[in-house]
């Protein structure tokens, strides 16, 4: 996997777009994509998915399930705080009646259509997709944790590439890629 820091990305060059920037053109090019393949999936903010986990209260925490969408190796780099694979989340789907899942990956495309796909199948599942994913979490400093350790860390696979020009500018965030062949 390539590897970089947000920190050393400022170093080398002009910044040609702010954070503030960057995190429009993202949301932009989610709800693009919601418009296309998913219109009309309720939908949470990192704003708002931030304000459950870290409320003062536990049962106002517990009340959610976030699904990580993402592949293997994206999840291998770090997870959101206590997130169940997508696998997990469908093969016991009955054990989730009582909480809300919230679905993430990258930008909130792969979460999407699993979010419709659940809707779809009239469980009475309550699911809200997570607007941004895990790179506008990163806007948000939402935390992130080592998917073995639970330990909080500041590290993110950016999903490819093509979403390096989403990613926020600021802290000591380590961005991790695939390595190309």
């Amino acid at each position: 996997m390539a590897v970089m820091s947000t920190e050393a990305g400022q170093q080398g060059g002009v910044c040609e777009m702010t954070d503030e920037e960057k995190r429009e053109r993202l949301l932009r090019t989610y709800r693009a994509l919601c418009e296309e393949n998913f219109k009309g999936v309720p939908e949470i903010s990192s704003e708002e998915l931030l304000q459950i986990l870290t409320h003062p209260c536990a049962d106002v925490r517990a009340s959610v399930v976030l699904v990580d969408c993402r592949s293997e190796a994206e999840q291998s780099v770090s997870i959101f705080p206590g997130a169940v694979t997508m696998i997990e989340a469908e093969q016991n789907l009955e054990k989730y009646k009582q909480v809300e899942l919230i679905p993430y990956c990258a930008i909130g495309r792969r979460s999407g259509f699993f979010t419709k796909k659940i809707l779809e199948r009239n469980l009475g599942i309550k699911i809200r997709n997570h607007v941004g994913g895990i790179l506008d979490w990163s806007h948000v400093k939402g935390p992130l944790v080592d998917p073995n350790t639970q330990q909080e860390i500041q590290r993110v696979h950016a999903g490819g590439a093509y979403h390096l020009k989403h990613l926020p500018s600021f802290g000591n965030l380590e961005i991790l890629l695939p390595q190309e062949s």
